[in-house]
């Protein structure tokens, strides 16, 4: 099925009318054309097809017309000399796409003489509003080791991640624990020590996770390979990894 699309950008004096088919080609397409005009990237990566992603932009406010459901761009007019690239990149996706195909014959019109784009569409096939506020919660690893109760031993290994971690590597430690960057720029202007703010930001993700597990799979992943051993010595010193030396990591 075909939709046509007009979008007015009136604020940037961009006119765009573009063709989608419900498709996984024409969907890529249409997310990579959309993407500058959306601040969230992780709501668009959301979007699983082209209903969806039309829901989006009138939840946005950028599109004030669906007539009928291949992308192709058909017309786009630019004002401001700053979207020049964009132009480009919109013929380039042009040659990708091809032309859209006619509209098929449907029951109820055997000779196809009635436009399909005058056929209001059911409201049970329409996308709950709803739909892209929905947020998959934080996969539970399968081995899920929690942060040790014992002081000592949780002070021992918050002390070798606050003392092994420097800021630039705080911020993607942070990032990759699930902080936002207004949580993450929030502990910084509090806190100018960077060891303080490591020692902070343990502190509130024992709160929000006190996964032990997913702490050392990030630190692996930030390459920091070093202070998973000292932690691991830190456990076998303590005699409470019973769990641990199966724990692949």
């Amino acid at each position: 099925m075909q939709s046509e699309i007009e979008i007015n950008f009136d604020k940037l004096n961009v006119k765009i009318i573009a063709y989608f088919q419900n498709n996984d080609e024409s969907l890529l397409g249409a997310k990579e054309l959309f993407a500058p005009f959306i601040e969230s990237t992780r709501r668009l990566e959301a979007v699983t097809n082209i209903q969806q992603l039309l829901k989006l932009l009138q939840h946005r406010g950028l599109y004030s017309k669906i007539e009928y459901n291949t992308f192709r761009i058909f017309e786009k007019i630019i004002d401001d000399e700053s979207y020049s690239n964009l132009v480009a990149k919109q013929k380039e996706l042009c040659k990708k796409y091809p032309d859209p195909v006619p509209v098929k014959k449907y029951a109820g019109d055997p000779k196809g003489l009635t436009d399909r784009r005058m056929v209001p569409v059911p409201t049970n096939q329409i996308p709950s509003p709803n739909i892209l506020n929905t947020r998959k919660p934080a996969p539970i690893p399968e081995n899920k080791i929690p942060i040790p109760k014992d002081e000592d031993m949780r002070n021992d290994i918050f002390n070798i991640i606050a003392n092994g971690v420097s800021l630039d590597v705080f911020r993607r430690l942070a990032r990759h624990l699930d902080f936002t960057k207004e949580e993450i720029k929030d502990i910084e202007l509090r806190h100018n020590d960077f060891r303080t703010q490591n020692l902070v930001l343990l502190r509130m993700y024992e709160t929000r996770r006190n996964s032990l597990t997913r702490l050392l799979k990030v630190l692996n992943l930030i390459e920091k390979p070093d202070l998973v051993r000292e932690i691991t010595e830190v456990l076998r010193k303590y005699s409470l990894d019973n769990n641990f030396n199966n724990l692949s990591i």
